[in-house]
């Protein structure tokens, strides 16, 4: 279980590879849930205790939050091959909604980019592919 749990955590908070679309909305929903249940426990916290240790608990949900949820993007943008800076464009009202829409309903890019390997694709087969072009190009 403690393996599963560090590999989840591992998943969702690494800024390497590439994320396809699928994983991207599944661990988005499980990160609010596991954020739904935090936030709920330290309510309760502060109502039976009333300590400041819930407001200091908020404090680190909400950085956990933020800090997931630019990884899980960033790693989105890499599979469409796009510049992970991009992802700044989630702060500008308006164009947030339609970049949302693009991350969740955007296919990645085919085959190997410049962040990596398809994750949806076995390695080997890529690098047939890759051999393949390259002695398509030579031969001409």
């Amino acid at each position: 279980m403690f393996n599963t749990l560090a590999k989840f955590l591992e998943e969702i908070t690494t800024f390497k590879g590439r994320l396809p679309r699928l994983k991207y909305v599944l661990y988005k929903i499980e990160v609010l849930g596991i954020l739904l249940v935090l936030g709920v426990m330290a309510v309760q916290f502060l109502h039976s205790y009333g300590e400041p240790l819930p407001l200091i608990s908020a404090s680190i949900i909400v950085l956990f939050a933020v800090y997931t949820n630019i990884a899980l993007t960033v790693r989105r943008l890499k599979d469409l091959d796009w510049y992970p800076l991009c992802l700044l464009l989630l702060l500008i009202p308006g164009v947030n909604a339609i970049f949302a829409l693009i991350l969740y309903l955007k296919k990645g890019t085919k085959g190997k980019n410049s962040y990596g390997y398809d994750p949806l694709m076995p390695i080997a087969s890529q690098n047939k592919g890759q051999k393949r072009k390259n002695n398509k190009t030579r031969t001409h």
